[in-house]
Order: C-alpha cells, then structure tokens, then sequence
C-alpha cells in the first residue's frame, strides 16, 4: 500500500508545487517569468487529479480491469454460441465429362449408321446443401454459460473496487501534497 502512494506522491508534488528553474523567478502567484515569456502555472485540483488517474490512459491497474471486462465478455459470448443453432452450409458446382463404358452403359443402335456416342458432356452440376442441428436441452452448457455471465460480474465489480482504491490513492497523496 505505501509503495503505491509513493508512486502517486511525487508526480502530485511535481505538478502542484512547481519549482523555480534556474532563470525563473515567481510573479504574483499567476505566472512564472523566464526571460521576457510569461507561462502560467498550473492549477491541478483534487477532481482533476482523480479523473486524470480513472482516464483509461491514467493507470495501469485501471487499463488492466477493463481488459478483464472485456476477456470475460469474450468468453461468455463463446459459451452463449455452444446454446445457440448450429448452421452448416455448402455449395459446390463440377463441369464433368463421362465415359458410358466406364460405367457399364452399351447401347446398341438398331439403326445403321448411328452411334451412341461412349462420352457425354460436358456438363455441369451445381449442389447446394444446408443442415441445422440444435441441442434441445444441455445443462452443462447452460451451467457454463450462466458462470461466464457471473465472471462478467466479478470482473466489473473488480474494476469499481479498483477504481475506488485508485480515487482514494490519488486524493491521499494530493492532500499529502497539499
């Protein structure tokens, strides 16, 4: 715990005690004077240093629980698709040529002159196929799906708590700094 605040009380102490730079001198508590610039001096209130630490960019322990929210999510939609219909789908198209002997196919013409001819085609063939299944009633996968979704829970009660313990962190080390 004392580690954590120490990371935070240093950069608060940088932003709210700015010190004079070698050439600067303070002017009025409104502006420090370096040469003939004037730049104002930063203001950071307790609201701002606690929303500048909840910033998605602010702390690595916030980025971390948001990417577990979105891991759980992830894996709840990969248990709900196990309850869902199956849908398979297949299309195939040949151009085929065939050989009637092959197949055991002779026919004699009883006209002179005329022939079957032993290969027919080409020719093309279009299949289309489509089969659904769907489990009627599966309690392992229901159970599963129900325990992704308390996961989804835990990950963003995980997230407010450490957001609390990050405001209540940042406002430590403010009035420590203050």
């Amino acid at each position: 715990m004392q580690k954590t605040v120490s990371r935070f009380v240093l950069p608060a102490l940088l932003v709210l005690v700015p010190a004079p730079i070698k050439g600067q001198t303070e002017v009025t508590g409104k502006a420090i004077e370096q040469g003939t610039q004037r730049q104002p001096v930063l203001r950071l209130g307790l609201k701002q240093a606690v929303d500048i630490a909840l910033a998605p960019e602010g702390n690595v322990r916030i980025q971390l629980t948001e990417e577990l929210i979105r891991q759980a999510q992830t894996r709840s939609a990969q248990s709900r698709a196990a309850l869902l219909p199956n849908v398979d789908a297949s299309v195939g198209q040949q151009n085929l040529t065939r050989n009637l002997e092959a197949f055991g196919i002779r026919i004699e013409a009883p006209i002179p002159g005329f022939r079957v001819p032993e290969l027919v085609g080409p020719f093309n063939t279009f299949d289309a196929r489509a089969t659904v299944s769907q489990s009627f009633f599966d309690i392992s996968s229901i159970r599963r799906f129900q325990a992704s979704q308390r996961a989804v829970s835990a990950a963003q009660a995980e997230h407010e708590s450490t957001q609390d313990q990050v405001t209540t962190q940042v406002a430590g080390a403010y009035l420590t700094a203050v």
